[in-house]
């Protein structure tokens, strides 16, 4: 469910009075509702009118001059994308309040980006557009400027997650010791190195489930196979809460040859190869992928069909997890 909601400074602003009759201003209000949650639209005047006017008799040279004006008063910014023209409200994000922003439907400016599904999976809480604000020239164009993350969703996630942390160091039960000291994915300030270097168990883990999905599908989207890659530190960063607390809200992690496993198991099974796409995917489902593994290993063990395993065999695979455990496995 998503909120939108309109700051009163929209319906005070010098520029639009000034420069707006009224049907003026109810068109460029208009443009706020039926604007995706990116702020985009199509500027197509026929498709605005049966949009915001469908019973009055406005011509549609009307509904352009009114885009030309908006455009000139910078507030909406215009882009060109597959042969088609779209604009931007420029300040959609700064009056409107998303709580679960929906994917983009059109395509987005370079100056928008969408952090959904790929990176957070079916959590919609998360989910979040990140503005680089453009800013126009003399030329009419734009490019793109990163501003500090002042949006209102940036605002409120920081808010729930400072609210998160009070509410666990005041709890009478807090989860296990390292729950509330998962570590944050960054750079260091000081040596400009990445929190998890490629010796480390959970990026060697990230990597071992990127390669894994791109044997599968070489499209699939994922980290580029470099510790400087801020998707890879976010994987890495999952790996870690999985070996260390296990699914989102656990207090009992996974060995890394459990982990391993768990890889495997996803991305050998026809099903759960096109679903577990991401570190995050895995740690969400991995309670699911655990129990349907044991599933799997009963009716194996159960099947007359199947052969017994020789005692050298069995001897053999002792022997392998004997050395996963004291050498802390393939990973």
């Amino acid at each position: 469910m998503r909120r939108r909601m309109l700051s009163p400074e929209f319906f005070t602003d010098a520029d639009i009075i000034a420069n707006f009759d009224a049907f003026g201003r109810l068109f460029y209000q208009g443009l706020w509702c039926i604007a995706e949650d990116s702020g985009c639209f199509e500027i197509n005047p026929l498709g605005l009118k049966m949009k915001i006017f469908p019973g009055d008799n406005i011509p549609l040279e009307q509904l352009q001059q009114y885009i030309e004006k908006l455009i000139e008063l910078n507030k909406v910014v215009p882009y060109e994308a597959n042969g088609r023209q779209y604009g931007w409200l420029k300040n959609f994000h700064k009056h409107q309040r998303l709580d679960k922003p929906s994917p983009p439907t059109v395509p987005l400016p370079p100056w928008v980006k969408f952090h959904g599904e790929e990176e957070f999976g079916n959590q919609r809480h998360k989910w979040y557009y990140e503005i680089i604000e453009p800013v126009g020239d003399n030329s009419g164009t734009c490019r793109g400027n990163v501003v500090d993350e002042t949006t209102p969703e940036v605002n409120r996630r920081e808010e729930k997650r400072s609210e998160g942390e009070r509410n666990r160091k005041d709890s009478p039960n807090p989860p296990g010791p390292d729950a509330s000291q998962e570590p944050q994915v960054s750079l260091d300030n000081n040596k400009n190195e990445p929190k998890y270097t490629e010796d480390s168990p959970p990026y060697r883990a990230a990597i071992y489930l990127r390669n894994r999905i791109l044997e599968n599908n070489p499209r699939a989207r994922v980290p580029n196979d470099d510790p400087g890659d801020p998707l890879l530190q976010k994987w890495a960063q999952e790996m870690d809460r999985l070996g260390r607390i296990g699914p989102p809200g656990g207090t009992r992690g996974y060995s890394w040859q459990e982990i391993r496993d768990l890889i495997d198991f996803s991305q050998d099974d026809e099903f759960w190869r096109a679903n577990i796409l991401s570190a995050g995917k895995l740690r969400e489902k991995c309670v699911q992928l655990e129990n349907q593994m044991r599933r799997c290993s009963s009716k194996t063990r159960g099947d007359p069909t199947i052969p017994t395993m020789s005692k050298n065999v069995a001897n053999a695979l002792r022997l392998v997890e004997k050395y996963n455990q004291e050498e802390g496995g393939y990973l």
